[in-house]
């Protein structure tokens, strides 16, 4: 996120827990295009698929190995899940994952989850359940 933000804009999203909509995502470079609904996504993919099948296989798997170095290094991602995997282990954590679960009710598409930027403070006692 902060090599498409910069670090400074992902600062604010990730400690701050903020949400997005889908046009918000779209517009900060997160993916590509916000679809309106499943059947648009499927048609766009599909008609996507289709025109890069047009162009031999060799230039197409060139292509992608010329851009490979815009990835992160594989240390990158060895550092973030060793991150991730220790605050997830602390005690703090579990206690949140924990009453994530009872807010939740277990479910996921419930007004708890489908509010999460906003609910999250719920887990700290800071949300009064509107969104």
């Amino acid at each position: 996120m902060g090599s498409i933000l910069g670090k400074a804009k992902a600062l604010e999203y990730l400690l701050a827990a903020k949400s997005f909509t889908g046009p918000a995502g779209e517009a900060l470079g997160l993916y590509n295009k916000c679809y309106d609904d499943s059947q648009t996504l499927k048609d766009s993919v599909l008609e996507l698929a289709q025109r890069i099948a047009l162009f031999p296989r060799v230039a197409l798997n060139q292509t992608k190995s010329v851009l490979s170095f815009l990835n992160p290094p594989n240390d990158a991602f060895q550092l973030d899940f060793e991150a991730f995997y220790d605050i997830e282990q602390g005690p703090e954590q579990q206690a949140n994952v924990r009453k994530f679960i009872e807010l939740s009710e277990g479910q996921s598409a419930n007004h708890y989850e489908l509010g999460l930027g906003d609910s999250v403070m719920a887990l700290y006692d800071l949300w009064d359940g509107s969104m």
